[in-house]
C-alpha cells in the first residue's frame, strides 16, 4: 500500500543517516532483497532489518560499492530462489566476507563449513535471513566503532537533507524554490573553488 511504501522510505532515510550510507544505495539493497520478502514471510520492519544487516556488513568490512552491489545481487537471487548455493554463495563469500562471518557465527560453524552447507542446500532463505537478523546488533556495534569520516558524515547530511526536502515538498510543494536556492549555492561554491 502507499502508506507502507512511505513508511519503508522513511525508515530507509533514517537508517541511511545512522549508517552514513547513501540512501539510494540502501534503497537499492532493499529493492534487491524485497522479492524474497514474501517467501521469507517477513514484515516490512524485519525486511528493513535484513537490509540494514547486509549494508552494515559491507560498511564494517570496507567493501567497495561494486563489491557490495555484486554480492547483494547474488544474495538476493539466492534468497528469492529459496536457498543460497553455487554461484550465488561463491559471490557472497568472496565479496561479502563479513556476511559469511555473520552466517558462520550465527550457525555455530566455521566459515569453511558454510561452503559444504551451501552445496548441501542447507543455507535456505529462512536460515540466512534469521542469521542476519540475529547478527544485526553485533553489526551495529561494529559500525558504531568505525570513525566517522568526512565522507560518511557528508553522506549522512545529504540523506537527511534529501528526506527534509521530500517532506517539505510533500507538505507544501515548495521544492522548486528550494532547488533554485541549492543551485545558487552550488554555483557560488563552484566559482569560489575556481578562484582557489
Amino acid at each position: 500500500s502507499a502508506m507502507e511504501t512511505v513508511m519503508v522510505m522513511s525508515e530507509l532515510f533514517d537508517r541511511s543517516v545512522e549508517l552514513g550510507a547513501v540512501v539510494t544505495a540502501l534503497g537499492e539493497t532493499y529493492a534487491r532483497l524485497a522479492p524474497a520478502q514474501e517467501a521469507l514471510n517477513l514484515s516490512n520492519e524485519k525486511m528493513l532489518d535484513v537490509t540494514e544487516a547486509v549494508a552494515t556488513a559491507f560498511l564494517v568490512s570496507g567493501a567497495s560499492a561494486q563489491e557490495a552491489e555484486n554480492a547483494t545481487i547474488q544474495l538476493s537471487q539466492g534468497l528469492a530462489s529459496g536457498v543460497l548455493r553455487g554461484e550465488e554463495y561463491n559471490a557472497v563469500s568472496e565479496q561479502g566476507a563479513r556476511l559469511t562471518q555473520a552466517l558462520a557465527r550465527q550457525l555455530g560453524v566455521a566459515t569453511g563449513e558454510l561452503r559444504e552447507m551451501a552445496a548441501a542446500g542447507e543455507l535456505t532463505s529462512d536460515v540466512v535471513a534469521n542469521a542476519l537478523l540475529a547478527e544485526l546488533p553485533r553489526l551495529r556495534e561494529e559500525a558504531e566503532q568505525l570513525p566517522v569520516t568526512i565522507g560518511r558524515g557528508f553522506t549522512s547530511l545529504r540523506s537527511a537533507i534529501s528526506e527534509t526536502i521530500a517532506l517539505v515538498n510533500q507538505a507544501t510543494g515548495a521544492t522548486s524554490s528550494i532547488g533554485e536556492a541549492f543551485q545558487g549555492i552550488a554555483e557560488s561554491l563552484s566559482e569560489f573553488n575556481d578562484r582557489l
